[in-house]
């Protein structure tokens, strides 16, 4: 049932109890709000919850690992770009200053895009579950989660990009514009 007063579901539960006959089985028929129902599913995804959580965290440690290495790999692809820059009087430090902000406004562009993507697509993508909902689905996009998105991804885009460049700048500004590209690790 239904009420127009969600509140009063505790005095209706206990007035439907109340109209049941004298000595009538009370295991046939039990009243239950809907708060109580709700405790009782919440209750019983609990366990539900710590593996999605703890998959969770494994995958956000999972992209981390991936950012930092693709951030590397294009880091350490850009070689000659780093003589290039050393030749002009680019200290290593300001080099990897140089690639770092690079990364990070390629990051601020793609959260950007990645948030109005979500927000176009999220309501249709949650509308056929939705329907079987008591009511709709209360979150609507913020602007606060890109600000929360990007806090979290750009300093692992920064240091990734900064640890890169580090082998990079340890070659001669000559020999990196000469050869174009980076010798292979011992």
């Amino acid at each position: 049932v239904r009420l127009a007063d969600p509140s009063a579901s505790s005095a209706f539960t206990a007035r439907a109890a109340a109209t049941l006959p004298p000595g009538s089985d009370p295991g046939s028929v039990s009243f239950q709000t809907w708060q109580a129902q709700r405790d009782l599913a919440l209750g019983d995804a609990q366990g539900t919850q710590v593996i999605v959580t703890m998959f969770t965290v494994l995958l956000l440690i999972v992209a981390f690992v991936v950012v930092g290495i693709l951030v590397g790999a294009r880091s350490s692809e850009q070689h000659r770009q780093v003589g290039l820059l050393k030749a002009v009087g680019f200290t290593p430090r300001q080099v990897g200053i140089v690639f770092a902000l690079e990364s990070v406004a390629l990051g601020v562009v793609a959260a950007v895009l990645g948030f109005a993507l979500g927000a176009i697509l999220a309501p249709r993508l949650a509308a056929p579950s939705a329907q079987t909902l008591v009511g709709s689905p209360t979150m609507a996009a913020n602007p606060r989660h890109i600000l929360i998105a990007c806090c979290v991804v750009l300093p692992v885009l920064f240091a990734g990009a900064v640890t890169s460049t580090r082998r990079s700048t340890r070659v001669t500004a000559v020999e990196a514009i000469r050869t174009g590209t980076l010798s292979p690790p011992n």
